[in-house]
């Protein structure tokens, strides 16, 4: 596990934009304490919280509110998520409204299983839409996921007393739905089409060198 985060000073705030802190981190307990703040996946110059700004990122988070049924029996967990991206390196970090009643949209939603996947990426990546593009596509796998988080900007609110967990695996998403996409019986043929973009760009593999902390 190493991917790197970049957070704000702050908790539950939306209208900020400020994201002056850089973590790489290789630990759970690390990204627990990260996640405390308001954060997002990669690298933003000027530490702005916006598309335009986007440098680099080797991490994909993705976010499940299981309320796309009321059917408990089809909650997303994170045991779920292991068995669809087999072999592939992630954490979960459970959200502030983890297995509690939440009102949404004038609804309200029963208490469910609601967490972040950290999904580790094996190559960096350097160009915002091929973020998307990837989100885009694991959406096509699991449509469990929350399909307003696929931005390559998009903040996760900090947890005040985050919980987690780590998934070893011996890849990374990017890895696996490449060969998704090579593997037509694994996956809807239509996830092909819908990753084109992100596998006609050139991905540079990630690094051996590190962001140090700052902020």
């Amino acid at each position: 596990m190493k991917f790197t985060l970049q957070a704000a000073t702050k908790r539950g705030d939306e209208a900020n934009t400020f994201y002056p802190q850089i973590f790489t981190l290789s630990s759970l307990d690390e990204l627990k304490t990260v996640v405390q703040f308001d954060h997002m996946g990669g690298v933003f110059k000027n530490n702005k919280r916006d598309t335009k700004y986007f440098i680099s990122c080797d991490v994909i988070i993705m976010d499940i509110d299981n309320d796309k049924t009321e059917n408990s029996d089809k909650w997303i967990t994170p045991e779920r998520i292991a068995e669809i991206f087999k072999d592939v390196e992630f954490c979960v970090i459970y959200s502030k409204s983890h297995n509690k009643i939440k009102t949404s949209g004038g609804k309200e939603y029963s208490a469910r299983p609601r967490f972040h996947v950290y999904f580790q990426l094996s190559k960096t990546i350097n160009n915002a839409e091929q973020v998307r593009a990837l989100k885009e596509g694991l959406l096509k796998i699991c449509p469990a996921f929350d399909a307003a988080a696929k931005d390559a900007a998009r903040f996760f609110y900090g947890v005040e007393k985050p919980d987690g967990l780590y998934f070893e695996g011996t890849r990374g998403i990017d890895d696996f739905m490449e060969i998704a996409r090579s593997n037509k019986e694994h996956a809807d043929a239509n996830l092909f089409d819908n990753l084109q973009d992100f596998f006609s760009h050139d991905v540079e593999h990630v690094s051996d060198e590190t962001i140090d902390e700052s902020g």
